[in-house]
């Protein structure tokens, strides 16, 4: 990401967070637009998904990290939901919280954009599908325990 997509970025998020009141309904309410009948995408996933509901850090390439709203996730990639349009192919690093028997373990991950379309405003108006190119191997264990642990607990997704 150039200078000029980072100040874009910061612009944005900036004029988000004076415009609009933090909500703490994304934990608690599916998106509709995952909610939605299963597209094409549906039919080529290699993972199960499940519901995530939190924020990741995408670190950007000055080396900022920057809070994004991550839907849901699986061992393949995960839908973030974030106030910034991302170019299909744009390759970031994300660390990601995950919530394991009562503590927080945070892994970094490198994922590339396979997608992206409009969203709801509400949700940050921008919709990006990103698939893992690179994740350590303590890194993917503890994400198939995630995973594991939040199908047998009902938050699985088509």
């Amino acid at each position: 990401m150039d200078k000029v997509e980072k100040d874009k970025l910061l612009e944005i998020l900036s004029q988000r967070n004076q415009s609009q009141e933090p909500s703490d309904t994304r934990d608690h309410e599916p998106n509709p637009v995952a909610a939605a009948e299963p597209s094409a995408h549906a039919e080529k996933r290699k993972h199960q998904r499940v519901r995530f509901a939190s924020n990741v850090k995408v670190i950007l390439s000055s080396g900022e990290e920057v809070s994004v709203y991550c839907d849901n996730i699986s061992l393949g990639g995960l839908l973030l939901n974030s106030t910034y349009p991302a170019d299909k192919g744009t390759q970031l690093n994300i660390i990601i919280p995950l919530s394991i028997d009562g503590s927080t373990k945070m892994i970094r991950v490198k994922a590339q954009v396979v997608h992206t379309h409009l969203g709801s405003p509400d949700m940050g108006g921008n919709i990006i599908g990103m698939k893992f190119l690179e994740m350590n191997h303590s890194a993917e264990k503890l994400l198939t325990l995630y995973v594991d642990i939040r199908v047998k607990r009902g938050f699985s997704l088509s």
